[in-house]
Formats: C-alpha cells, structure tokens, sequence
C-alpha cells in the first residue's frame, strides 16, 4: 500500500520550484495539486480530481484558474468498461481567457484482446 500524502519536488539554483501534493481522499477517490514557480512568481498551476469506481473511472483537472482575469482550463475525462475487453469514453476541454475561449471534445475507446 501506498502512504499519502505524496510530496514530491524539485528547486533549480535559482530558485524556481516544480511539486505536486497527492493526497488520497478516500478509497475511490484522489486529489493532486501541481505548481511551478519561477523564483518567486507563480507561473503554473492546477488541481485533479479522480473518481474510480467499480467500472469507470472520472476525472477533473483545474488549470490555472484566475477568476479575477477570467481566464484558465478545465479538462473533464470519462472512460467507462463497456465490456471486459472494451472501453470507451472522451475527454472534454474547455479553455478561456480575456478575448479568446474554445472547447474540444475528444472520444476515445480501448480494446484489450487476448
């Protein structure tokens, strides 16, 4: 088994920092925050959710949101078991920021053969 939370960093000499925090909410259900500054300014970061459950897994992913300016990306993903050699699902991506804003919505499948 797995202890959490997980920590896990690095720092450049200049002092710029990439982490992540995991932290394990329950037994289906995972969170994980990621950031990267440069020096001491906050360039990226973003917050996951992942739900699994018995036959599907669901996923939402925060990417630098700022609601002051408006702007950031929210990345939404479901895979469900169709069959226990297929899977399908898609992936929904939204992004906005002050002048521009766009969707893409992506379907994906998986097949395991024996």
């Amino acid at each position: 088994p797995q202890a959490f939370p997980v920590l896990v960093g690095d720092m450049d000499n200049s002092g710029s920092l990439n982490a992540q925090v995991v932290q394990q909410l329950g037994a289906r259900l995972r969170s994980k925050v990621a950031f990267q500054t440069q020096q001491a300014k906050f360039v990226n970061w973003q917050v996951d959710g992942e739900y699994r459950g018995g036959d599907f897994t669901a996923a939402v992913t925060l990417g630098n949101p700022d609601l002051l300016a408006g702007s950031g990306i929210v990345v939404a993903h479901y895979l469900q078991s169709v069959t226990a050699a297929l899977a399908l699902g898609g992936e929904l991506v939204y992004h906005r920021r002050p002048g521009e804003e766009g969707t893409v919505l992506s379907l994906a499948g998986r097949y395991t053969g024996a």
